[in-house]
């Protein structure tokens, strides 16, 4: 088990090396016009959650409430979702008359106003693939004198994105220590790829490698897929559904398994801006199983997260994780509570 974890260890810390060294500087090209009349020159990243988050010279990274906006060029090419599920790509110039804009597909302009645009996104493809990436890194310790226990927390996602897909992983790890007790660890690596479909569908595959000391699970590997659709896609809210299968592979203290499983996902997410930029985020993972019918295993995560100071992060996560037919010696249940400091690229 220890072996597992100096691999894990060893990866994680060349990922985030790795992603920590990419570049930051981009071309300061885009205009935007406001209400009043007054004009800024911007590298715009995305719109999402009612604001449009942009960089400049001097300013750093800036959020601008998307109802004062009069209009928004750029050469650049982006993708634009509407609250109805419809996509375009192309780039993007002023409305011929009143507050929106025009984006230039391939198959001509098309007219959007403002108050249909659920999410704009870059999709950059004149960069490197390590330059298209963006996500966040968390990292957390606490130590309690009394009992000389010791926790180490991490977290680790990223994602880029393009037309008709997207790509994104997910790492997260708790590893206690204590002079009284067993040193225990839980981790999930996870790598998803979504094929994006008309009317807010999509089509998912994914695998997962996890571990968890107290449930008795030495490494699981995951693959699974299905399909899903966004149920709620707005400026402030999201939630999505899929249902698919997944086989997996158990390294178990008791014994090794093999499964065929069901899998169940929904992911709820709500943001808002005042006093912070603040982030809530649920997810529930589901597995009844197949081959043993009688096993239903889960998870449940749920992250609060305020900006305390440009790009950077307070977390605090509340995880769950379950099995109704766990090893024999193991716990049923893992549960806890973790903070972090976290930064964004």
């Amino acid at each position: 088990m220890r072996k597992h974890r100096n691999v894990f260890l060893l990866v994680i810390v060349s990922l985030i090396l790795l992603l920590s060294s990419l570049p930051m500087l981009a071309q300061k090209t885009d205009v935007i016009t406001f209400k009043n009349g007054d004009q800024l020159t911007v590298d715009i990243k995305e719109f999402t959650r009612g604001k449009l988050r942009a960089t400049t010279i001097g300013l750093g990274t800036i959020y601008i409430e998307w109802q004062v906006i009069e209009s928004v060029e750029t050469s650049k090419i982006y993708q634009v979702e509407l609250s109805s599920g419809t996509r375009m790509l192309g780039t993007i110039k002023r409305a011929d008359a009143g507050a929106g804009m025009n984006v230039l597909t391939v198959s001509g302009p098309r007219a959007v106003d403002f108050a249909d645009v659920a999410q704009i996104q870059r999709v950059k493809r004149d960069r490197s693939i390590w330059d298209r990436i963006d996500g966040s890194v968390q990292f957390g310790l606490n130590y309690t004198s009394g009992s000389e226990i010791g926790q180490t927390n991490f977290g680790l996602n990223a994602y880029f994105l393009e037309a008709k897909y997207a790509v994104g992983t997910d790492l997260n790890g708790t590893f206690t220590t204590g002079s009284a007790t067993n040193d225990t660890q839980r981790y999930n690596w996870g790598v998803n790829y979504y094929g994006l479909l008309q009317n807010r569908w999509f089509w998912l595959a994914n695998t997962n490698l996890d571990s968890n000391d107290q449930l008795g699970i030495d490494l699981r590997l995951l693959a699974g897929g299905g399909v899903g659709r966004f149920l709620i896609k707005n400026n402030s809210s999201r939630w999505m559904a899929s249902a698919g299968l997944a086989a997996s592979r158990e390294l178990r203290l008791d014994d090794n398994q093999t499964q065929i499983e069901g899998q169940l996902i929904t992911e709820y997410s709500y943001y808002f801006f005042a006093p912070k930029k603040t982030d809530l985020n649920f997810i529930l993972s589901l597995y009844p199983g197949l081959t043993q019918s009688d096993r239903l295993r889960g998870n449940f995560d749920t992250t609060i997260r305020w900006e305390i100071i440009k790009d950077f992060t307070l977390d605090l996560t509340y995880f769950y994780s379950w099995d109704n037919q766990p090893p024999q010696g193991a716990a049923s249940n893992d549960t806890g509570i973790t903070t972090s400091i976290g930064y964004t690229f």
